[in-house]
């Protein structure tokens, strides 16, 4: 099913040059794995996914017998504050879409936008729980925006960037 849901967005994607955003589809939270992986039902389909946040690296939270990092258990919390049971846009980036919209382990790859308008990465870096990635290909823009964040929050020193 997921396989069919990734085919179904590359077609969508097929001949679209700009804008680098092409397909928005409404969601509800039902499960925050951590601060950059949740759960999803799609609203059209009812479909369950499992969502990677694009643009955002958080701190790793203790699992399977692993510590975790600095900040891991704050940005669970902040994404539990932010996501949990919210209906939310997933902005898929057409920087994926040869990829089917998904990582190395089938997640849904997405930007998040909240209720309010915000990008749930830019809210996450600003607060100094993750880092903005940029070593992946997405929308230019939004990599200048979100590097830019996170360069503010390196200045004043907030979450991972405090001493």
């Amino acid at each position: 099913m997921k396989k069919a849901i990734g085919c179904l967005l590359a077609l969508l994607f097929v001949g679209l040059s700009t804008p680098a955003f092409a397909v928005d589809l409404q969601a509800t939270v039902t499960r925050v794995i951590d601060g950059d992986t949740f759960d999803v039902l799609l609203a059209d389909t009812g479909i369950k996914e499992r969502v990677r946040i694009i643009g955002i690296d958080t701190p790793e939270i203790p699992r399977n017998g692993k510590k975790g990092e600095p900040f891991g258990r704050e940005a669970e919390a902040k994404g539990h504050e932010l996501l949990d049971g919210q209906r939310i846009t997933l902005r898929l980036d057409k920087a994926n879409v040869d990829d089917g919209h998904r990582d190395r382990y089938n997640r849904l790859l997405a930007h998040v936008i909240l209720a309010d308008g915000r990008f749930f990465t830019e809210v996450m870096i600003s607060e100094g729980l993750g880092h903005a990635i940029t070593n992946f290909d997405y929308d230019p823009d939004l990599k200048t925006r979100f590097l830019a964040v996170e360069q503010t929050a390196r200045e004043a020193k907030i979450g991972i960037w405090s001493p």
